[in-house]
C-alpha cells in the first residue's frame, strides 16, 4: 500500500497485526466440563460414555499425532500446543474409539472429568 498513500499502508499493517493474534484466539477451541457433558470446539459427548482418560506429553504427544493415531478418532489439534489428552469413548452407537485433542493442562483437565 505504500507506493499509493504511506498513511494508508501504515494503517492497514497496524489493523491487520491486531487482527491476526484476535483471530487466533478467537478460532482456538473452547474445552468445556459440565456434569453431563464433554465439550470441544463444537463436538460433544456425554460424560457417561468417558471410560478413561490419559494426559499426553513429550515424545508421546509427538507419536499419538502420528502413528499411533487410530483413523476412527476424533482429533482436534493446535499446533502451538504441544500437550494432549486421549478420551477414551464407550458407545456402542458411535465406532470412535476416543477422542484426542490439544490442550494446556492435561492435568487439570482429567481430574476434571474424574480420572
Amino acid at each position: 500500500m505504500l507506493p499509493i498513500n504511506e498513511a494508508v499502508g501504515v494503517w492497514i499493517g497496524i489493523v491487520l497485526t491486531a487482527l491476526f493474534p484476535t483471530l487466533m484466539i478467537m478460532k482456538a477451541a473452547k474445552i468445556s466440563v459440565t456434569p453431563r457433558h464433554l465439550r470441544v470446539g463444537n463436538a460433544s459427548i456425554e460424560r457417561k460414555f468417558v471410560t478413561g482418560v490419559q494426559a499426553i506429553e513429550g515424545e508421546d504427544a509427538f507419536f499419538a499425532r502420528g502413528r499411533e493415531l487410530d483413523s476412527r478418532a476424533f482429533i482436534h489439534f493446535q499446533g502451538s500446543v504441544k500437550t494432549l489428552i486421549k478420551v477414551d469413548i464407550a458407545d456402542a452407537q458411535d465406532p470412535t474409539p476416543y477422542w484426542l485433542f490439544s490442550t494446556r493442562h492435561p492435568k487439570k483437565l482429567a481430574k476434571a472429568l474424574g480420572f
